[in-house]
């Protein structure tokens, strides 16, 4: 039997005040291959 993917996702929509770090929108995915031990991450950002 085939291990599955792991698949993770997050999405931040932030930045209420000028002083807080970061991006206005966040998105970010992981994905993991058992079989391969492979780690698979894409961000992407909007200011």
């Amino acid at each position: 039997m085939r291990p599955e993917w792991l698949y993770f996702w997050r999405d931040d929509f932030h930045r209420t005040s000028p002083a807080r770090k970061g991006s206005y929108s966040e998105t970010k995915y992981f994905a993991y291959d058992p079989e391969e031990k492979t780690a698979y991450c894409r961000f992407l950002g909007i200011d």
